[in-house]
């Protein structure tokens, strides 16, 4: 009886181990796939350029990726955990002994360093890849509606002062989204450093208009 189970926790424990090594490998292989979308771009990236950089041989890539499309949407949603997980980190950093303005100046100039990394540019660059890539787009505005319902979550815990889920911190968030993001993609001008201060500036007051005029009224529901 005991040897049954003692043989019984030793297939338990193997099983388990090569769960987690595949788990390590597959994650590798995400990983060195962002590196090669940084490194030499999406329309450059092989499978061959990945295995080197996860250094694993193309048969085990295939084991876990039997194809390049499959390899690429996981790749995406990867992308979107890390882009989301850079976002919070640097938004968490902020002091939370500031308020009002000096608050959200802090929180602008945090995202705009994550509008500037290299995941989210490479982000950018697979998202202007895909207006010209049907395959790719498709894979990419799938992955979008699944890191938007993750992101909304994240948001609100982050921006509790907002009064949670309302329509005052979803418009300040978007307006903050396309003008930062934006800038970051726009950046090849003259006194870049100037008008780039300018717009954070005018944002700061824009931000805190929304949040002013968003507490005069209830959150909305859920």
């Amino acid at each position: 009886m005991n040897d049954s189970v003692e043989k019984s926790n030793a297939v338990d424990e193997k099983t388990t181990w090569q769960a987690k090594k595949s788990a390590m490998t597959r994650t590798r292989i995400l990983d060195a796939t962002i590196e090669c979308f940084v490194e030499h771009g999406y329309n450059n990236l092989t499978t061959t350029s990945v295995a080197d950089v996860a250094g694993i041989s193309r048969g085990a890539m295939r084991h876990h990726f039997l194809s390049k499309k499959d390899l690429i949407q996981a790749a995406v949603k990867h992308l979107h955990k890390k882009v989301l997980e850079d976002f919070t980190l640097v938004i968490s950093l902020v002091s939370k002994n500031l308020v009002g303005k000096d608050l959200i100046r802090e929180r602008l100039y945090a995202y705009w360093q994550h509008a500037n990394s290299d995941l989210f540019l490479v982000y950018q660059e697979i998202c202007m890849v895909a207006r010209t890539t049907p395959e790719l787009k498709e894979i990419l505005e799938q992955s979008v509606k699944d890191f938007e319902r993750f992101a909304t979550n994240s948001i609100a815990n982050l921006f509790q002062e907002w009064g949670g889920y309302s329509d005052s911190l979803f418009l300040a968030i978007d307006t903050t989204k396309f003008l930062i993001e934006g800038m970051a993609l726009g950046q090849i001008v003259s006194n870049k450093d100037e008008r780039i201060k300018r717009q954070l500036d005018y944002l700061v007051d824009r931000i805190d208009q929304i949040f002013n005029e968003g507490m005069a009224q209830p959150a909305a529901d859920c």
